[in-house]
């Protein structure tokens, strides 16, 4: 298979995979908190268990947390009542 292509599966976490040549290059994900507005610091300090502490930028006008700056690329970003993931 060649090309790219973007596969959605729909759970209570929503994935999205950008795939190129049968292999994923691209994952995003979020993970909502808002039932649960304590979590949100638990998941963060998770977070920073597994990547370490972020580096923060501001993309697009938005902060975003850069856990992992080298392939695969991990970053995150608070989005509404959810983290935002996304792995490149």
């Amino acid at each position: 298979m060649t090309g790219e292509h973007t596969t959605k599966v729909l759970c209570a976490t929503r994935f999205t995979c950008a795939i190129a040549n049968g292999k994923v290059r691209e994952m995003s994900f979020g993970i909502p908190f808002k039932s649960h507005p304590e979590a949100r610091d638990t998941l963060l300090d998770l977070f920073m268990h597994k990547w370490g502490t972020p580096k923060t930028r501001d993309e697009e006008g938005k902060q975003t947390m850069v856990f992992r700056d080298e392939e695969p690329r991990v970053e995150a970003r608070e989005e509404g009542d959810a983290w935002h993931f996304e792995i490149r």
